[in-house]
């Protein structure tokens, strides 16, 4: 039986890489060609159009069991267009409730403000406009992900006056208004957010890994993190809670959940939860051993490596990070100190010696772009 991938990014490619290398046929599909479009390993199919994308997923019921979604697109095109294909394949991240809850950031606070984690203010944009100024400074950010490209002219946005907010409400298309949510901005550099990594079989945590970002390349992309311990507060207070929350939901599959510190309040804000793998997917392999029988949704342990703290890097995006630092920053030691931590992480996104086209690809796609 074939297993199938949906999407074409890192996050595909280190799936791709893991199960291919335990023997299982894999065929990946997705609606943009990416870095894993470069891997020796599995069948890779691009598809141009939604329509052509659809009748392909469908295509494979009758010779693939399970179904991983690994790509954003992908993920939203299967909760608006396709959500019967939880009947059809066994997919992982799974239930089809927990993807939907997850995959709506203002459904995401709301339900784990049961648990009591806390995420920042959020406004609707005509509580905003009849605010008429700001007392905190307020990000838009989009709410879901959007399948119309048209539409995705920014990332997030932050306004400190109420007048740049007007402006942008003014000139944005009127269409993009109803997939933004305004928050309040939390204050902070990029060592102010923390990512978790969590893994979910037969309803148990089978892995965990906690990060803290330390660099940010230019185009806001995470390129260098460690692990980190937060101790009994962040445990009590946020993890225990959160595990809860994933198993009353029956949740399997690896989902990453970002929060960030505000050292005014001494708070861990909710930021968002991700229902499928993502950019830092890869960093699991630095702190485990064997994933791929987890990943398959296999019921045993996974086993840990020599236990040293994970250190991660995305390398092109980690240079890119460190040059951008030094202009801003002036100082040589500390580019020269950025840059020895590259060599000195343990673990790495994208590249593999085994496997090195996808690492290659990243420089003809900057020197296209």
């Amino acid at each position: 039986m074939q297993t199938i991938i949906l999407g074409s990014g890192p996050q595909a490619l280190f799936l791709l890489r893991v199960l291919s290398k335990s023997g299982v046929n894999v065929t990946l599909l997705a609606l943009d060609k990416k870095v894993a479009f470069n891997s020796k390993y599995g069948e890779k199919i691009f598809l141009k159009t939604e329509k052509d994308f659809l009748d392909k997923v469908l295509s494979f019921k009758d010779k693939a069991k399970k179904l991983y979604i690994c790509g954003g697109r992908e993920l939203q095109f299967i909760l608006e267009q396709l959500p019967n294909i939880f009947d059809i394949y066994d997919v992982y991240p799974k239930p089809l409730k927990a993807i939907r809850i997850f995959s709506d950031k203002l459904s995401t606070y709301n339900f784990l403000n049961n648990y009591q984690i806390k995420s920042p203010r959020s406004y609707s944009l005509s509580e905003l406009i009849n605010m008429g100024s700001f007392e905190n400074k307020i990000i838009a950010k989009w709410n879901t992900e959007v399948l119309d490209s048209n539409l995705l002219t920014f990332k997030t946005r932050v306004f400190s006056r109420f007048i740049d907010f007007d402006k942008f409400i003014g000139a944005i298309n009127p269409e993009s208004a109803k997939y933004l949510v305004f928050q309040d901005f939390i204050e902070g550099g990029d060592e102010n957010n923390i990512s978790l990594q969590l893994g979910f079989s037969e309803n148990e945590l089978k892995v965990d890994l906690l990060t803290r970002k330390m660099r940010v390349s230019p185009n806001g992309f995470t390129s260098y993190i460690e692990e980190v311990s937060l101790g009994k507060d962040f445990s009590e207070q946020i993890f225990n809670p959160l595990k809860d929350a994933f198993k009353d939901l029956d949740y399997s599959g690896l989902a990453e959940v970002e929060f960030k510190y505000c050292q005014y309040e001494k708070t861990y804000y909710l930021i968002e939860v991700n229902p499928r793998p993502c950019g830092l997917v890869s960093a699991l392999k630095g702190k485990y051993g064997s994933l791929n029988t987890f990943i398959y949704g296999g019921k045993s342990p996974v086993e840990l490596n020599s236990r040293r703290l994970v250190r991660w890097s995305s390398i092109l995006r980690d240079v890119q990070a460190c040059i951008y630092i030094l202009k801003e920053k002036k100082s040589l030691v500390f580019f020269i100190r950025n840059i020895m931590s590259i060599f000195t992480a343990n673990t790495y996104d994208i590249f593999d010696v085994n496997d090195i086209k996808p690492f290659f690809s990243q420089f003809k796609r900057k020197k296209r772009s």
